[in-house]
């Protein structure tokens, strides 16, 4: 190979391995956001009941936190590797980027395809805290119909009867999702408390569409474009490993070129050495071993 196009080879793998590590940190602080959003809102109040959705979400999330940590040392571990140019560290690092490989498409796949992974968890949640936004709301005498986010901020720190939490998370799922209700508008008739403003548009006509069921679309959308960047880590991985393997034969058709170069030096010191006829005999005898030499050299070189 060229040496050139050996350099280009090597400038490739780091590029590869750079822009893996800024995918793996990207999905490693969309995991953290969502485990700590997720206990931030698992207060024991409105909390889901705990059940294997729940403990499965969990052990998903953790998995792709730890699962981005280990890619990044590995990508790491990569550069390293070629820098050196070790070819066991090329060898390690290819049988790393395997198994990363394999496991990037499973856990993108359960995700993408999945959607009881993200969806039933997401939906659980979700229900939970509406509901008990709701429970808060139909209990208080002062709702911010007439009132601004920052009059509920202020009026919020001093008074009991305005629950400023969910008074505004009421809000803005309302207003962000286009919906009423976790169910509908009917969920207000039942508790008998008037449909809040927020649940109408600007033309006055209210939201009749579910925020249950938005909700749970709208994180199965976020879930896939997340499945996606494992997808896309998985395949850098996999064109990483391709180039290990590429700069593995290099350096081995390296090794053996310098081996021949050995061999041929230490025949033409030993011919130096002797007189004119053991210099020819010897000529003869070492030289189909030389011949030898070249033959696997240039066999290596062709495979």
């Amino acid at each position: 190979m060229d040496r050139f196009i050996f350099n280009l080879t090597k400038l490739l793998l780091y590029i590869l391995s750079i822009l893996t590590i800024i995918l793996a940190i990207t999905v490693f602080v969309l995991s953290i956001l969502t485990a700590q959003r997720t206990t931030i809102n698992n207060h024991e109040k409105y909390a889901p009941k705990k059940s294997v959705i729940i403990n499965d979400f969990y052990f998903l999330i953790s998995i792709c936190i730890s699962g981005s940590i280990l890619i990044i040392f590995i990508s790491l571990y990569g550069i390293n590797a070629v820098y050196f140019e070790s070819k066991i560290f090329l060898i390690i690092h290819g049988l790393l980027l395997l198994l990363i490989h394999s496991c990037s498409l499973l856990i993108a796949s359960v995700i993408f395809f999945d959607e009881r992974q993200i969806g039933s968890p997401a939906s659980l949640f979700f229900k939970a805290h509406y509901d008990y936004a709701l429970l808060t709301y139909s209990h208080q005498p002062i709702h911010n119909k007439s009132l601004s986010y920052n009059d509920l901020y202020y009026y919020g720190k001093f008074s009991s009867m305005i629950n400023i939490t969910f008074d505004i998370i009421l809000d803005r799922v309302h207003k962000r999702l286009h919906c009423c209700g976790l169910m509908g508008t009917s969920d207000f008739a039942e508790l008998h408390i008037p449909i809040p403003p927020s649940c109408f548009n600007d033309n006055g006509t209210s939201y009749e569409s579910s925020c249950l069921s938005k909700f749970r679309l709208e994180s199965i959308y976020k879930a896939q474009i997340f499945a996606i960047c494992i997808y896309i880590m998985g395949v850098l991985t996999l064109v990483s490993f391709l180039i290990d393997l590429i700069l593995l034969r290099e350096f081995l058709q390296d090794q053996l070129l310098e081996h021949v170069i050995e061999r041929l030096t230490n025949f033409s010191k030993t011919t130096e050495s002797m007189n004119e006829t053991k210099s020819q005999q010897q000529y003869k005898s070492l030289k189909p071993q030389v011949q030898q030499y070249i033959i696997d050299y240039l066999l290596e070189s062709t495979m």
